[in-house]
């Protein structure tokens, strides 16, 4: 009889018994069978027990079966496995000095096909993908107290270290000296995790003691990284991707998603817009145009995007070049934001609860003077200006002492107008639950955000949730996924005869003079009367503007590994949306009274208006890929797929004027002003597209990419389609055999260059159906019999050539680790170049005929934009302390080659062209500070308009052109950009035990702010004090002076009230304590508890803080809702 059986390495003599003993052979035979049970079991997982034989290995592409035997001879351990499974295993090269076994046994296996298992001084190896991973246990059993040590590399015991039970609460933590107990069933699975280590998971078997080593984590080169249809790793990625985990962003007070990213990507750039309920942030990406928002293959739109609950949220990719945007063509000329959402795993159901309240008030909050202070400097304007003073002492001292309130008041509106805190509040249940078969993943968020008004007549409210059911069918291939998410959000805003919105009411708090009266009497019961009362507007008796929107979507994800055919996969994705908006304003304004009377005055009568607006919108996808490895050194992935969308939507409208009766409902107006009004429109695109990867050794690679884009609304039959590819390369340089020594120094463990090429669409500027004819509707067209009667408007002239333009991408850059991969970084250059704009050529070459406006062409317009970006990131560990530090910076400017929009005549001035000049403000008048004498008026020019009316103290403008006046032909460029051109932010993460911290700076560099008329010309604020005087010739302002008595010299547009707009800003800090780490590590019935207090925007540095002015807002008269320093306390609650 033959027998096959695996061959031990270092059992010569027991070989032998076994050949020479029939007798014997037999009972050795049945041992080795119920051996080879237990074996199995044992090598599911890797064992990581912990042994003190030291061993040193210095080999070079030696053979797997030589390596085992050396170790084998320095450690008495015997390997045990099969000869012919060796024939799959890889040379070895690897250099151990007293290492441990288990050092030398990784350091040995980790890119072999095999597994490996230690069974007190044997190792046995088979073959990873003859192993079942899965555990079932046919009876259930009672748990079994698991034991061990936890150490590090260099055997330091780590203390505080995370044991859990996979699929279940059961948890412990590790003491002072590195051990554990817990509670678990031998078909368990235990996962090992602490700050600063790759976290671990062994399969418990038979073992009742596990001794674990974690490494310390690095830069983990085969992390997955989304991108466009499909997925990558760090080391094959060959494009400029940025990704964000959506862990980052828990628990930080951000009332939309784009609050929390400033500062955190390299290359993306956001702007806040202010800090009131609604108010959302602008994004862009290397300083282009609006990114698309991709949520789950879909793409959605900014709205989806900014109410996505944070905690839905696995992680976010940024695609920044066309070698990683271009296929999603026509839309990606911003480049592209793709969201990845959470979904279910197998194990025992858990749940997630968390709450947090916040208290939020501005950055910066104006200081304004008193009554008195305003009537001094109202006295001295006047002055100034030769006049009459307004007030006399008589007056300025009812002022000064306010013994006449209500005729002489020192009124402070922000005081009566605004809260010390505006709240906010959310929730958030999350539910996961599954098994190998089945997973399931549910939650439902609530959002409220209050305001900082005196009265709670401004808010919104924001309900989401989601839930997806995943199952796995492994015998065919086959994994569905169905969804089904939305969200439901309402805004509320103040609406009066005054105006709606925050411009208006921001606007008033900050004019209204001190002088000005709030109230008409004493006991503050009654408005006083006067246009822009920031209380009227506010008060719940006056109207307001409530918006709803919400949408629900269905989402049906499917694929199938084809059976049989390696690497062959069919993909097919299916969304339906549903959306609803609802809007209604009434306008209606709080009672006003004059001093000492209870008549309320006449105002305005009241209006309504509502709006209803539905509609539904499909995405197809079907997606074929086909990835495969040959001959171990050849990859190749094929990607192709075809995509439409369709959308319907619909609105009707309807409105009625001069209300009789304060009742906010349509019927009740008159009829004499009924108005109503509807439209429809619908849209569809569609695309076939495509990508070929190939890498050689995991170490070149090669990729191209294409979308063939259609679109009927915008463009003619046989413009509607549009090609547009990408190509990138990529090269491990750090795997090549001259790389050794920097590798081995640690110089560079890591380096890969890449660059990227290729071209993108845009569509801006074009509308629906341009290109052929259209009528407008006139709804009082004609008087027939004395009635309006409809009629059709003249067509406009139509675009029949009209078509897409594109953006050249260019795209080169690096990636690197250092020092034991514990510094790791990127760098990148771009350069994009955006070529055949869509434009009117009316007001520019051509007059516009018969009053008509020329129709928009593709022009030969050009603008490009070019600039570098990168980020450095380092992690390490001192004792049970594990920090993180990161910064990240990006830097570009742009002009235009050709500036379609530019006329001849501005062409051809060269001080004031936009054509080939990088950022400025805009054009106007140099100065070179005030008149400090009348001997400098009377020899220089001075502006026309003004001529005699100047006195010392007034702006002093430069006569650039040297004509001897001061006019528009002097106007040269001013300032610097708007937007600002560098951008970066700083994180730090540091983690203690229990405790962790975490903070984030960001900022922005040089922008130009222009200083508005208010600032220009008021006196209400305490900086607007320090003005010209002889006495003060260095002072910040003019003198005051009206605008007539002097021409408007001092508010000519020019570079004197440009004020520098960067900052540097405390973004974000948290801290946090984990109570399941140490005071409830024990307790069962809970997997989770922490508490977490978190801040935004908490300092600020800025040139513009002297003015008030938030630095990211820039505002440039406070007539917005400034941005807020949000205060957060949050639990999370895990079961």
């Amino acid at each position: 009889m033959e027998l096959n059986f695996p061959i031990p390495f270092g059992w010569p003599n027991y070989v032998s018994k076994l050949t020479a003993s029939p007798g014997k052979l037999t009972k050795t035979l049945l041992i080795m069978k119920l051996t080879a049970i237990l074996l199995l079991s044992a090598c599911l997982q890797v064992s990581a027990i912990g042994f003190s034989q030291q061993i040193t290995l210095k080999v070079k592409k030696k053979s797997l079966e030589q390596v085992c035997l050396e170790i084998g001879k320095q450690s008495g351990y015997q390997f045990f496995f099969n000869e012919r499974l060796l024939k799959d295993a890889k040379k070895i090269s690897v250099e151990l000095e007293n290492s441990t076994i288990e050092q030398a046994l990784y350091a040995c296996f980790k890119d072999q096909p095999f597994n490996y298992a230690i069974i007190k001084k044997t190792i046995v190896i088979t073959k990873k993908e003859n192993v079942s991973t899965d555990v079932i246990m046919e009876y259930p059993q009672p748990p079994t107290e698991i034991s061990g040590k936890i150490m590090d590399e260099n055997g330091n015991v780590l203390a505080g270290a995370t044991i859990k039970v996979k699929g279940r609460n059961e948890t412990a933590i590790a003491d002072e000296n590195g051990r554990f107990v817990i509670a678990a069933d031998k078909g368990d699975r235990l996962v090992f995790s602490f700050v600063g280590f790759e976290m671990q998971e062994v399969l418990i078997g038979e073992r009742n003691n596990i001794n674990i080593v974690m490494k310390i984590a690095r830069q983990n080169l085969d992390e997955t990284v989304i991108i466009g249809y499909g997925k990558t790793s760090v080391r094959k990625n060959t494009a400029a991707v940025s990704t964000l985990r959506g862990e980052s962003l828990s628990n930080l007070p951000l009332p939309t998603l784009g609050d929390g990213l400033a500062g955190r990507v390299p290359g993306l750039i956001v702007t806040s817009s202010g800090g009131g309920p609604g108010k959302v942030p602008t994004i862009s990406i290397r300083g282009g145009e609006t990114p698309v928002y991709v949520i789950d293959d879909i793409i959605l739109s900014e709205f989806d995007f900014r109410t996505l609950n944070i905690n839905d949220i696995e992680n976010i990719s940024f695609l920044k070049d066309a070698g990683a945007a271009g296929i999603y063509g026509l839309v990606a000329g911003g480049g592209v934001v793709l969201v990845t959402t959470k979904r279910g795993s197998a194990g025992k159901m858990s749940a997630r609860y968390d709450f947090s309240y916040d208290l939020s008030q501005p950055t910066i909050l104006s200081k304004k003077i008193t009554s008195y202070e305003v009537a001094l400097a109202i006295n001295q304007r006047a002055a100034n200006a030769g006049e009459l003073l307004p007030f006399s002492e008589e007056v300025l001292q009812k002022y000064r002492d306010q013994t006449d309130p209500l005729n002489y008041p020192n009124t402070d509106w922000q005081g009566l107008t605004l809260k010390k805190f505006a709240p906010q509040k959310r929730h958030n249940l999350s539910i996961s639950a599954g098994n190998k078969q089945l997973q399931f993943y549910g939650s439902i968020g609530y959002f409220d955000q209050g305001t900082l008004f005196t009265f709670n007549t401004n808010w919104l409210k924001r309900y989401n949730y989601r839930m997806n059911i995943t199952g796995s069918f492994e015998k065919i291939g086959l994994k569905t996924t169905l969804g089904i998410y939305g969200v439901s959000e309402e805004l509320r805003i103040p609406s009066s005869q005054y105006g709606s919105g925050y411009y208006f009411i921001w606007g008033h708090i900050q004019n209204r003079s001190p002088m000005e009266s709030a109230f008409a009497d004493e006991a503050q019961t009654r408005y006083a009367a006067g246009a822009d009362n920031p209380l009227v507007e506010m008060d719940p008796r006056s109207g307001y503007n409530r918006t709803e929107n919400r949408n629900l979507n269905g989402l049906l994800n499917i694929t199938w590994s084809v059976p049989k055919i390696e690497g062959l996969e069919v993909r097919v994705n299916g969304n339906f949306r549903q959306d609803q908006s609802w809007n209604k304003s009434w306008s209606a304004t709080a009672p006003q009274y004059s001093v000492g009377s209870d008549v309320p005055l006449a105002q305005n009568t009241p209006n309504l208006s509502a709006g209803a607006g539905s509609g539904y919108s499909y995405t197809l996808q079907a997606l074929l890929g086909y990835d495969r490895t040959f001959l171990k050194k050849h990859t190749i992935s094929v990607l192709g797929g075809y995509e439409e969308n369709y959308g319907y939507s619909e609105n009707l409208s309807a409105s009625r004027t001069s209300y009789l009766f304060n009742i906010d409902q349509l019927f009740a107006g008159p009829n004499a002003g009924i108005q109503n009004n509807g439209s429809a429109s619908e849209n569809a695109r569609a695309a076939y597209l495509g990508r070929l990867k190939y890498d050689y050794l995991s170490k070149y690679f090669l990729e191209g990419s294409f979308r063939y884009d259609g679109n009927g609304n915008l463009f003619p039959k046989d413009k509607r389609w549009g090609f547009f590819p990408s190509a990138s390369l990529a090269w491990i340089i750090s795997k090549e055999e001259f790389f050794d020594l920097f590798n081995q120094e640690n110089i560079l463990n890591y380096l890969k260059l890449r660059t990227s090429y290729g071209t993108v669409g845009q569509n801006s500027n074009a509308g629906n159906f341009d290109y052929i004819p259209g009528y407008s509707i006139n709804t009082q067209a004609y008087v027939i019999d004395g009635q309006l009667v409809p009629g059709f408007g003249n067509p406009g002239f139509a675009s029949p050539d009209i078509t897409w333009f594109s953006q050249e991408s260019f795209n080169i850059g690096a990636d690197f680790a250092s020092l034991n991969s514990r510094l790791s970084g990127t760098f990148d250059y771009f350069y994009n170049r955006t070529i055949n704009y869509l434009a009117s050529p009316s007001g520019v070459s051509y007059t516009d005929p018969l009053g008509t406006n020329l129709p928009t062409v593709n022009s030969n317009g050009a603008f490009r934009r070019a600039g570098y970006e990168f980020s450095l990131r380092y992690n390490n560990r001192i004792g049970n302390l594990e920090y993180n530090a990161g910064v990240n910076f990006v830097k570009f400017d742009q002009l235009w080659e050709v500036n379609p929009n530019e006329d001849s005549a501005t062409l051809k001035n060269p001080s004031t062209r936009t054509t080939h000049q990088t950022g400025y403000y805009g054009a106007g008048l140099h100065t070179y500070g005030y008149y400090q004498s009348a001997q400098d008026i009377l020899l220089n020019p001075t502006l026309s308009n003004a001529s005699g009316l100047l006195r010392p103290g007034d702006l002093w403008y430069e006569d650039t052109n040297g004509d001897g006046k001061i006019d528009e032909a002097d106007y040269r460029r001013i300032g610097s950009n708007t937007f600002p051109r560098i951008n970066y932010g700083f994180t730090l993460d540091l983690k203690y035990r229990s405790w962790m911290l975490n903070m984030l700076w960001q900022g922005s560099g040089s922008r130009s702010v222009y200083l508005g008329d208010r600032i220009q010309i008021s006196q209400i604020y305490p900086f607007q004090l320090d003005y010209w005087t002889p006495a003060n010739q260095g002072a910040q302002f003019p003198r005051p002076v009206s605008v007539a008595s002097n021409g408007s010299n001092n508010v000519a547009t020019s570079d004197f009230w440009i004020v520098d707009g960067r900052y540097l800003r405390l973004k974000a800090l948290q801290i946090g304590y984990d109570f399941k780490k140490s005071l409830l590590k024990n307790a069962r019935f809970i997997s989770d508890l922490r508490l977490i207090l978190s801040g935004t925007n908490l300092l600020t540095f800025s040139p513009l803080n002297k003015y008030y002015m938030d630095a990211e807002t820039g505002s440039t008269n406070n007539y917005d809702y400034p941005t807020q320093r949000v205060y957060s306390a949050s639990i999370n609650v895990g079961f």
